[in-house]
């Protein structure tokens, strides 16, 4: 079982990588087959409003976000490994999987969009926002099973008092007055979502940035 674990940990570990470099020679090996110009971007309506022309940033750009989001995934996984009680590491444990399920749910978007965006089938919106919600969504249940399931197994061992309140991808805890409290794989904090100024901070840090963009996109508009 400890063998297997490695394993699947191991294949999750370099799998984002396999995909941004089979893309990366993919575009490489057709790259004067690329167009000098291709859509990568459009507005509320589903017109198109931004492009990309041929180079190698334009080319290879997404491809090294990907890069760059794996390397700050691996440094969060393991700063998670190397943190907390010794009896919350099935937690951690689950945690470093759901990181490393979006880190390789993000890279293949990403490669698979810096070749159809250029190359084809050329689809719009229509598409890709669910394409893009499902593949985000898939780790985020997943991760979500494996983290309430080492929260069994941890109040299994009689460790229940330290994941008080935690359920999953939530904390929830009538009887904790705090409003932030410590996440239990490390790296920040999380909402006591029994508190009662769970949900209006919550609404405030969900639409605060989409009314900033918003701004931002009217003012470019405007220009």
């Amino acid at each position: 079982m400890v063998e297997r674990q490695t394993q699947k940990s191991s294949l999750l570990t370099w799998a984002p990588l396999l995909f941004l470099s089979g893309s990366a020679a993919y575009l490489s090996a057709r790259y004067e087959d690329i167009p000098q110009r291709w859509i990568v971007h459009w507005d509320a309506t589903g017109t198109a409003n931004g492009w990309m022309t041929r180079s190698i940033p334009g080319v290879f750009g997404m491809l090294g976000v990907g890069l760059f989001l794996w390397v700050v995934l691996e440094v969060m996984a393991s700063v998670l490994l190397s943190r907390g009680a010794p009896e919350l590491l099935p937690v951690r444990e689950a945690n470093l999987k759901l990181l490393r399920l979006v880190s390789a749910s993000v890279t293949l978007l990403f490669g698979i969009l810096s070749v159809t965006l250029p190359l084809g089938p050329h689809v719009g919106p229509g598409v890709i926002v669910p394409c893009a919600l499902v593949l985000v969504a898939i780790p985020v249940i997943a991760g979500g099973i494996a983290i309430r399931r080492a929260l069994r197994e941890v109040r299994a061992q009689g460790h229940g008092r330290l994941v008080a309140g935690y359920h999953g991808l939530h904390y929830s805890n009538v009887d904790d007055a705090r409003l932030w409290v410590p996440k239990l794989g490390g790296g920040g904090y999380t909402i006591n979502f029994s508190h009662r100024w769970a949900w209006p901070v919550t609404a405030a840090l969900v639409l605060l940035p989409m009314a900033l963009a918003l701004a931002v996109g009217l003012a470019a508009a405007r220009h």
